[in-house]
């Protein structure tokens, strides 16, 4: 049912575009690259909330079902419920929606449905593809919607026989036997899998009966994002008054959502307020010690999540705040990532700041609190051969987290040239991914 306005890809990318950096930055990368070859490719990207960082030229925006998706699953997460009771209420939502999808590839209306739902199924009835961008989505750990919307935009493709791609992709941890069931019956009949790790990722996939052919390893879709230039990262540097002393180690920090972890606000206060506690003796001892020029560079700007506000509790519990800066204003992920690339050192908890550092030479350490951040986290540094740095943190002693940072300074030029073979590798096989993805766009106009 193709109309003259139709559009040939429909991009669905990480968290839906919530002003969360990293997934905006995948989205800008891999879609102007692709842009870049092929002239005549219309992209729709489907989004949760507004996003001011993703501004992609000639393409098109629509509201995301999964906005409704997700806050109607925020709604039964708040409660104190069994995962079965959550996860049968997803199930009851999602055949929904496939009910409308049958409805309308074969009789040409729909049921009763919010017109956002409606206009996301007649966008997928009007495409050539369907492409996942970069993300960690596929999980059942940091989100309990993640599987089922990913399933439900396969299915809906099927019904409306539209290929399906998925680039920068990070899988698991997948632990319920539902979850495993519905996705060892989608993901086999997607035209291929692009993972930005292999070890776990792989044999994951391998599990759920992906043909070895089609698992690719291509790193992050955000690996050769485009930097800004010297000049213009010194006029921020000089309108946030950070100064330039060396040696300058960036930060992110992120507490843990201890309230889903405990549903105890009490106990998940106290949790967080530790936790802050000792990155502040661990940011006063690199302060005293090595005389760093500490600044705080945020990776998310969500209204509930904002990580100039997770920093700023760091900074009030520290003892030498004349040596930290922040970065107050709203930067796009260009601007972050040349900021984070001028750091000699970078220590983090949000996957895509270490991503910035370690594809730009900067040494680095990255910390994580629960098993889906771990599987990021080593992912990463593994591919550098540097599994060693990614900690975890809420695990970790105060000494030997000051004792990896040491090493990490007295190791600098080594683990330097680990970091640029490996930046190498990822932007390499990057381009061989665009490559592969031409063959996919149908009908397509090269430059």
């Amino acid at each position: 049912m193709h109309t003259n306005n139709h559009f040939k890809v429909v991009y669905i990318g990480g968290f839906r575009g919530e002003n969360n950096l990293g997934d905006s930055a995948m989205a800008l990368n891999m879609i102007e690259r692709l842009s870049e070859k092929v002239t005549n490719m219309k992209i729709l990207i489907l989004l949760n909330n507004f996003n001011n960082q993703l501004k992609i030229r000639n393409a098109s925006y629509l509201y995301s079902f999964f906005q409704h998706n997700a806050k109607f699953m925020d709604t039964i997460d708040s409660i104190w419920l069994g995962k079965t009771f959550k996860n049968f209420c997803q199930l009851i939502k999602c055949i929904y929606i496939l009910l409308n999808g049958l409805f309308y590839k074969y009789f040409n209306f729909f049921l009763p449905i919010k017109s956002t739902i409606r206009d996301n199924l007649i966008a997928l009835s009007e495409c050539d593809l369907l492409w996942f961008g970069g993300g960690g989505v596929i999980n059942d750990i940091a989100t309990i919607s993640g599987v089922y919307n990913t399933a439900l935009l396969c299915l809906l493709a099927e019904i409306f026989r539209k290929k399906i791609i998925m680039t920068g992709q990070g899988f698991g941890p997948l632990r319920n036997f539902f979850n495993i069931k519905i996705l060892s019956f989608v993901l086999p009949k997607i035209e291929f899998i692009a993972v930005r790790d292999y070890s776990y990722s792989k044999n994951l996939l391998l599990n759920l009966g992906v043909p070895e052919s089609n698992i690719i390893l291509t790193g992050d879709d955000a690996a050769s994002l485009k930097t800004i230039s010297d000049e213009e990262i010194k006029k921020i540097l000089i309108s946030e008054k950070i100064s330039n002393v060396k040696p300058m180690i960036g930060v992110n920090f992120r507490p843990s959502n201890f309230i889903r972890e405990y549903k105890d606000k009490e106990r998940a206060a106290f949790a967080q307020k530790e936790e802050i506690d000792k990155f502040a003796k661990l940011l006063d001892y690199i302060s005293e010690v090595f005389s760093a020029n500490i600044i705080f560079i945020p990776t998310v700007y969500r209204d509930l999540l904002d990580d100039r506000e997770s920093v700023f509790k760091v900074y009030l519990k520290m003892k030498y705040k004349e040596n930290a800066s922040f970065l107050t204003n709203e930067y796009n992920p260009f601007e972050i990532k040349s900021i984070i690339g001028k750091m000699d050192y970078f220590l983090g908890f949000s996957y895509h700041s270490l991503l910035f550092a370690l594809t730009q030479n900067v040494p680095a350490i990255g910390f994580y609190n629960n098993d889906y951040y771990s599987l990021k986290h080593k992912g990463l540094f593994e591919w550098f051969g540097l599994p060693e740095h990614a900690k975890y943190f809420r695990n970790s002693d105060l000494d030997g987290l000051k004792a990896a940072i040491k090493n990490m300074i007295l190791n600098h030029d080594l683990i330097q040239e680990k970091l640029k073979y490996g930046a190498i590798e990822m932007k390499s096989r990057l381009e061989s991914l665009i490559v592969r993805m031409q063959d996919t766009i149908p009908n397509k106009e090269f430059k």
